[in-house]
Order: structure tokens, then C-alpha cells, then sequence
């Protein structure tokens, strides 16, 4: 082979390898990030194993209660005795259904509680991500003032050495270079200790993570309250629970009905034939199970003042987060509109004011740290703005369609 070709070859192979790195180290789609966490999660294998369960026992109650009953009896005296006997007793107070209608609502509630771990865990995975995300911003303006008091030294030495500038001016200069050093490396260990809070949540070890949107999107004046409300997992929880504690009076009461046995009985006594029949039921006399009764009306009390009490507290908690959001939003929508690009001019005028000789060191210094510290207030804005955001699609139960929607 030709040794251009080969040149070609090795040429296309290190691009193939390149391009398999770039994808094999990306950040991944947030969406599939988190759909991973949720496929591996221990607490969610332990709901949807519960939900499995609760599946297993609507089976079982669609069985019925009671199998027949066989019995033989043998007797050999003066006269040999043989019958053999079947029995079936008889679901009378219906608790089949009761027991089945129970099952069904377990269901809805294994369901609920499933959808809650994956909104918990989505939401502390957000979280982690928006503190990561931002501390890497901080991270990246540590760096820009370090770099701004580099040069400041570097400019503040040239200028005393022409006799510019005092020697406290350019120890003031070094001192703040020291500082934003010091800053830098507070910076970078939070931002070290935000990845670790998020591998610990996420489960995974890796470098690359998901980037969230430039800010979320804008939310109407008004919501429908009630629409949102019933989305909510722990309100479904509890609405399932109180369903489910009503069913359970049916079941009281249908255990109060006593459930009567039938049975036919065959044999032989020597040489002549025997039929018989058998009835029996018991007697609720002693006792009439009217206290079971009352047990399951009370604690379907109990279960539907929580549910009023557990929805009242997340309509106040949805509004509150649905205007909390709002302010943030406009917040950070005036900083961008207004603020950003003055910063940006502020920063250049100042540098070019103190390097004419029209501004002294120390209010150089100040104005500066002044611009930088504006920056930081930004981006802990924009923070505040996700962290509300989340709040409000964990409020609204609008967590879960969120995240399938983004890439």
C-alpha cells in the first residue's frame, strides 16, 4: 500500500477516535440523566416493587375466599360404616368485592407513592445541579478577578517603578491579588463539595453533567389551582387512603354477616345407601363485630382530616411558589435586560479611568470588587430563580413532564 494512503487512513482513524471521545465524555440530555438515576435508584426499585406487590394482591382477591371441603369417615363396629362428604361455605356478605375494591385502591396508592420517590429524587438531583451549576459560575469569576488583580499587580509595579504610583499603593495592589487567591480557592472547594453532594444523590462517579437551560420559562399571572392540586402525589396518596379507609368499613361490615356452609354427604351402612345434607352458620351472638365496624369509620375520619389538612397546606404552598417564581423571574429578566451589559462597560471605563492616572488605587480597588461582587449577586439570582422554579413544578406535581421535556 501506498504510504499516502496509509498517512490517509491513520489521518481518518485519529478523527474517528476524536469524534468517539467527544461523545463518550459529553454532558448528557438532563432528561435521559435523570430517567438513568430513576432505572438504578434503590428507593424507586423498592416502590415499584411495592407497586408489583399491591398488583399480586388485587390477583389474590380475585380468587375466591373459600375452597370446597372433603371429608371421608370410616367406621367398623357391628355394622361398617362408609360416607364421604363434600362442603362449600358461601361468601354471604359479599367481601370478596369489599377485599377487591381495597386491592384496587392499593394499587392507585403503590402508584402514588412511586410517582412521589421519582419527584423527591428528581428534585434533589435538581437542586444539586442548580448549586453545582452555579458555584461553577462563581468558580469562573474567581478566576476573572484573579486574573484582573494579576494584571493590576503587573500594571501597579511598572507604574511604581516610574515613580507613579507609592510603594502602599502597590502593596494594596499585591494584598488584593492575595485575596482574590484566597477567594479562588474558597470557590473551587465549594464548587468540589456541590459534585460530591451531586454523585451522592446521582449514584453516578462521572465529570460530565447536565446543563440547564439559560432560565426557565415564564408562567401565567394565574393558575388553575384545583387541576394542579390533584396531580400532586402526596395528596393522591392520601385521597387513595381515605378511598381506601371506607372500603375497609364495607369490609367491617360485610365480616359482620356470618357466611353459611352447605354440604352433601354419600356412603354405605353394610348393605344400605345413606344421603345426607348438612347446613351450619355461625352465631354472631357473643359477639357482633360492631366494634370493627366503628374502628374502620374512625379511621376513615382520621384519614380524610389529614387529606383536608395536607390540601390546604399545598394550595398556600403552590401559590406561594407560583408567586415566588414570578418575582425571580422578573428579577433576573430586568438584571438581563439591564444590568449585564452595564457591568461589562462599567469594568472597561474603570480600567481605563485608573490606567490614565484619574483614579487612585484604592478606589480602583473598590470599584472594581464593586462590579465583581455584582456579578456573583447575578449569579446567585439565577440560582434563586431555578431553585423557585423547581419549587414550584415540585408544588404542582409538573416535575416529572418537565424533565421528559427537556433535552
Amino acid at each position: 500500500m501506498p504510504l499516502r494512503y496509509i498517512f490517509q487512513i491513520r489521518i481518518f482513524t485519529g478523527l474517528l477516535l476524536l469524534c468517539a471521545n467527544n461523545i463518550l465524555f459529553a454532558a448528557p440530555a438532563l432528561n435521559i440523566f435523570v430517567q438513568q438515576i430513576w432505572e438504578n435508584s434503590p428507593s424507586i426499585k423498592s416502590a415499584e416493587a411495592a407497586l408489583a406487590a399491591a398488583n399480586a394482591q388485587k390477583r389474590a382477591t380475585d380468587q375466591p375466599i373459600y375452597n370446597p371441603e372433603m371429608d371421608v369417615e370410616v367406621e367398623r363396629t357391628d355394622i361398617n360404616t362408609l360416607s364421604i362428604g363434600v362442603s362449600q361455605s358461601l361468601d354471604w356478605g359479599n367481601k370478596q368485592s369489599a377485599s377487591g375494591q381495597i386491592a384496587d385502591i392499593e394499587i392507585q396508592i403503590a402508584e402514588a407513592v412511586l410517582d412521589l420517590q421519582r419527584t423527591e429524587l428528581a428534585q434533589e438531583i435538581l437542586d444539586a445541579l442548580v448549586d453545582l451549576q452555579a458555584t461553577q459560575q462563581m468558580q469562573k469569576l474567581a478566576q476573572r478577578r484573579v486574573e484582573l488583580m494579576q494584571g493590576f499587580v503587573t500594571n501597579t509595579e511598572k507604574r511604581h517603578q516610574a515613580g507613579d504610583i507609592s510603594v502602599q499603593d502597590l502593596a494594596l495592589a499585591r494584598v488584593a491579588f492575595s485575596e482574590a487567591q484566597m477567594q479562588q480557592a474558597k470557590s473551587l472547594a465549594q464548587q468540589i463539595e456541590n459534585e460530591a453532594r451531586l454523585k451522592a444523590v446521582s449514584g453516578s462517579m462521572g465529570n460530565h453533567w447536565p446543563t440547564l437551560e439559560i432560565q426557565p420559562p415564564n408562567l401565567p399571572p394565574s393558575v388553575n389551582i384545583e387541576k394542579y392540586l390533584d396531580q400532586l402525589p402526596s395528596l393522591r396518596i392520601l385521597r387513595s387512603q381515605f378511598l381506601a379507609a371506607k372500603s375497609h368499613i364495607n369490609l367491617a361490615q360485610a365480616e359482620r354477616k356470618a357466611d353459611p356452609n352447605f354440604g352433601i354427604r354419600a356412603g354405605m351402612e353394610d348393605s344400605n345407601a345413606l344421603l345426607g345434607l348438612s347446613f351450619s352458620i355461625p352465631l354472631n351472638v357473643r359477639n357482633t363485630y360492631r366494634a370493627e365496624v366503628e374502628v374502620a369509620s374512625q379511621q376513615a375520619l382520621q384519614v380524610e382530616q389529614e387529606y383536608l389538612s395536607a390540601a390546604q397546606r399545598s394550595k398556600a404552598h403552590l401559590i406561594g411558589a407560583h408567586r415566588r417564581y414570578q418575582l425571580t423571574y422578573d428579577a433576573w429578566q430586568s438584571w438581563n435586560k439591564n444590568g449585564l451589559s452595564s457591568l461589562k462597560n462599567q469594568m472597561q471605563l474603570i480600567q481605563t479611568i485608573w490606567q490614565s492616572g484619574e483614579m487612585g488605587t484604592s478606589d480602583y480597588l473598590i470599584q472594581s470588587k464593586q462590579n465583581v461582587d455584582a456579578q456573583e449577586t447575578a449569579v446567585e439570582l439565577s440560582s434563586e430563580m431555578w431553585k423557585s422554579w423547581l419549587e414550584w413544578l415540585v408544588a404542582s406535581g409538573q416535575i416529572e413532564n418537565w424533565i421528559e421535556k427537556t433535552n
